[in-house]
Parts: C-alpha cells; sequence; structure tokens
C-alpha cells in the first residue's frame, strides 16, 4: 500500500523560527515515529515494512517553507499485518478514532500526533484512485508440490531451487490468487559460461 501525508505549518525566515511554525521539525519527527509501528508493535517474526520514500518541503536554504509533503509505502506478508498498518495509518488522520480506539496509538498518533506536537496540522492519503492496495501473494501449497515434482523431472533436481524465500515486492499475480488458488515463481535460465 501507498500513502502520502501533507504536514502544514506556518512558513516564515529561518533567522527567526519563533514567528514560524516548522513543518520540516514535524515531517522528521514523523518519519522516525512511523518506524516504531514496524520495531515495536509488529511481531519481530512477522514481517512488515513501513518506508518512507519522498520528502518534499522547501527551496532556500532560509525559509522555513508553510508545509512538507511526505509519502511512502507499507507492506506485509499476511492480509491481517497489513490492514493493521493500514488502519494505523488512516487512524492518523481522524481524531475520533483515538477516542474510539485507544489502541490506535502508532500510525494515526504518528502522523497527526507528531505533528501536533509541533503545532501543526496533518492530512493523510493512501491514494486508492491512483495505487492500488495488492494483497499478499502466497502460493498454494498444493501447487508448489506439483509444480516441484513437474519442474525436478523435466530438469534434474539439480537445476530446480524450490525454496525461495519471501520478498516485500507487490506483484499484481496476488489479485488472480483472490479468486482461485495459484502458484507464483520465478523461472530462468543460466549460462553457466
Amino acid at each position: 500500500g501507498f500513502f502520502e501525508a501533507k504536514i502544514s505549518g506556518k512558513g516564515g525566515h529561518a533567522a527567526i523560527p519563533q514567528q514560524s511554525i516548522d513543518p520540516i521539525l514535524a515531517a522528521s519527527n514523523v518519519i522516525l515515529s512511523l518506524q516504531h509501528l514496524v520495531s515495536r508493535e509488529a511481531d519481530p517474526l512477522d514481517s512488515q515494512v513501513v518506508t518512507i520514500g519522498k520528502c518534499q518541503g522547501g527551496s532556500a536554504y532560509n525559509v522555513i517553507p508553510d508545509s512538507v509533503t511526505i509519502g511512502g509505502t507499507f507492506r506485509a506478508f499476511s492480509k491481517q499485518s497489513f490492514n493493521q498498518l493500514k488502519q494505523r495509518i488512516e487512524q492518523i488522520n481522524s481524531n475520533e478514532s483515538i477516542q474510539m480506539c485507544p489502541k490506535a496509538d502508532a500510525l494515526m498518533q504518528v502522523i497527526i500526533g507528531q505533528a501536533a506536537v509541533q503545532r501543526c496540522n496533518a492530512t493523510v492519503d493512501f491514494l486508492d484512485g491512483v495505487k492500488p492496495f495488492y494483497p499478499p501473494t502466497i502460493n498454494n501449497g498444493d501447487l508448489h508440490e506439483h509444480f516441484v515434482n513437474v519442474a525436478v523431472n523435466m530438469l534434474g533436481i539439480n537445476k530446480v531451487e524450490s525454496a525461495m524465500s519471501p520478498f516485500m515486492g507487490a506483484e499484481d499475480f496476488s489479485f488472480y490468487q483472490e479468486v482461485i488458488p495459484g502458484y507464483f515463481f520465478f523461472l530462468g535460465m543460466k549460462n553457466a559460461e
């Protein structure tokens, strides 16, 4: 999944920061705090990722900007973990959620709460219309066994690496697996010379 957050403050001259409300400082606190969602809320044996890959704000060395935009991605190997991360990010965008769900401290309070600590406002957009959420690509066990048997019979056991480590890349194939059992595997060839 993807998200973008706009953190708004009050711009001004860097020499008189007390007359401004610094969204860059707030954004830096938000970015650091988002990392705690995985390091302190997620089970270490349940792989999850929250990455900020976009940070835009300001264009001069001596001017505090009015706003900063950050954006990133969040990923997990299970739907439950993914939805939990999304919920925590969503809750950041709603003060009502804080009152309704006391456990909503992480993502919700990370963006909106950390921005508020620095006297800024924040909004969060999950870019649903632009970038759809990808469910995890999870192979069907029976199809895996069938694939390995066929591949080994055709190519030989020394040419089939059937133990593929999970990774956090997103894959369109997961949408097919939402409808029918599926199996996704990398096929390749190499010239040893």
